[in-house]
């Protein structure tokens, strides 16, 4: 099965290496008999060869595409498609996972298509209250990572397995409308995802439309838009998650502003400062706000980032969970581990359940 073959496992990326050292011993060995065409695409394949082994390397430390069915296309360990879901009547023991296309009619955005984790007890009659979690992953970036590398379904169906099929439904969104573009969620973005996703939501998927049931985040990119977002709009979004976000929209990769005003708010410096967090929380009070904050002690910006908008976000009246994990990196290993750590909290706080702690508390 291909599921089950690993491409991140030493022993596969080592054969890997080994296959393509014999390639080139072999092309260079027989390169007067290859002649002219065999050489140059023996040539070709040695140079492709190398890329796919450091791609490989990449990969195994990103840790985005841990199989060679992830690798080929495989969306989610629980994909599904409308139709299938549609036609199921018994509550299934794992979650289905579809892609949807969610349209923009207010903001005008035109975003991919989202991945939607719909939980087992999703199917039940009648439907439990669940609460729904917005999900974005970064730049660049596509909503499947939060399916591949962030295995968000696969840790969902571990946490309904345990709680009679009760999950969050995850919309995992695209707030980008490209692999490489970089909204940081402002202008069209911001208006999709706060008025075009939870109206579409709450008619398609008959969730609930109050938002005490509703959360946003995601990460890197994603993290710092969940706490913007919330932020701003409290009365949609009244929980917030951040793994490994900076410290508010940012065109670059650091905390430094630097061309940030003139790329994403036209020049405007009362744009920008509306929509940095750190502005935003001075003298401020945000009663009924909560949020996660993970980020690993291995990934400079962000932790800076961390340190200083937990204090202010306490400061505040926010509560906060600030989560560091030693050695972490800014890699899918730890945003898939923020996610299984915060869901419980997220689940609890989502559907009026008693207070999970955190583990900073």
């Amino acid at each position: 099965m291909l599921a089950d073959v690993s491409i991140v496992s030493i022993s596969f990326l080592v054969g890997l290496a080994v296959c393509t050292v014999a390639v080139i011993v072999v092309v260079v060995l027989a390169r007067h008999r290859l002649g002219r065409v065999g050489g140059v695409l023996g040539s070709i394949l040695m140079v492709v060869l190398l890329a796919v082994n450091a791609a490989g390397w990449v990969n195994r430390h990103f840790d985005y595409l841990p199989t060679l069915e992830e690798l080929f296309g495989q969306r989610a360990s629980d994909q599904a498609s409308t139709q299938e879901v549609k036609d199921q009547t018994a509550v299934p023991s794992k979650g289905r996972v579809i892609q949807i296309a969610i349209p923009g009619p207010k903001s005008g955005f035109n975003a991919r298509s989202a991945q939607v984790y719909l939980p087992p007890a999703w199917f039940a009659k009648p439907r439990p209250q669940l609460g729904v979690i917005v999900l974005l992953a970064g730049t660049p970036g596509t909503p499947e990572d939060w399916t591949r590398g962030g295995a968000a379904d696969v840790t969902s169906d571990a946490y309904a397995a345990t709680h009679n099929g009760r999950a969050p439904l995850l919309v995992m969104a695209d707030q980008n409308g490209s692999v490489t573009a970089d909204t940081e969620c402002v202008g069209a973005s911001e208006t999709y995802l706060t008025e075009d996703i939870p109206a579409f939501v709450v008619k398609r998927f008959s969730m609930s439309a109050d938002p005490k049931a509703w959360a946003i985040g995601g990460l890197s990119e994603g993290g710092s838009c969940g706490l913007m977002i919330a932020l701003r709009n409290p009365d949609i979004y009244p929980t917030f998650i951040d793994y490994s976000g900076l410290l508010g929209p940012r065109s670059g990769d650091d905390n430094s502003v630097g061309s940030t005003v003139n790329d994403l708010f036209g020049g405007s410096q009362s744009a920008f400062g509306a929509h940095e967090p750190l502005d935003i929380l001075k003298g401020a009070t945000f009663a009924g706000l909560a949020g996660w904050f993970e980020v690993g002690s291995a990934d400079p910006a962000p932790l800076q980032a961390q340190d200083e908008l937990a204090p202010a976000a306490r400061g505040a009246g926010i509560a906060i969970c600030a989560v560091e994990v030693p050695g972490g990196e800014h890699t899918f290993q730890l945003w898939s581990e923020a996610f299984e750590n915060s869901l419980p909290w997220l689940a609890a706080r989502l559907t009026g359940a008693p207070e999970v702690p955190c583990p900073d508390a």
